[in-house]
């Protein structure tokens, strides 16, 4: 096979590769939930949530609230909160900083930075 045979492969696999889909209780239980409010939605007023099962505490639906008149958005209130919550909270925040840092270096070689720039092509002929 030459080079230019193992590059449409790759290509081929791409374009056929389907993702997983993410179990919802562990969204939230390992903090992305709470990482991508805090990080990105709270701010602009929004925010992720979810109703849980009154039967057994697991995720039934997640579902987006907003807040948009409000000029703060929403918070967590950790100031509020207790100890042993926020501990709870920092452990979170800290699996997915680390899961953001395993991908680092491959994001910003793809993309030049952890965030994909939204690229306009111009196509002149």
């Amino acid at each position: 096979m030459n080079k230019g045979d193992n590059k449409m492969t790759e290509k081929k696999q791409k374009e056929s590769f389907i993702p997983n889909t993410f179990d919802l209780n562990e969204f939230k239980d390992k903090g992305y939930l709470q990482e991508a409010n805090r990080r990105f939605f709270h701010p602009l007023g929004l925010a992720l949530s979810v109703r849980l099962d009154e039967k057994d505490d697991k995720v039934k639906e997640i579902f987006v609230m907003e807040v948009l008149d409000d000029p703060e958005g929403f918070c967590f209130g950790y100031k509020n909160r207790t100890t042993k919550q926020n501990l709870v909270s920092m452990n979170k925040k800290k699996f997915i900083d680390e899961e953001m840092f395993k991908r680092k270096d491959a994001r910003i070689k793809m993309f030049g930075s952890m965030i994909e720039e939204i690229v306009i092509k111009i196509d002149i002929k």
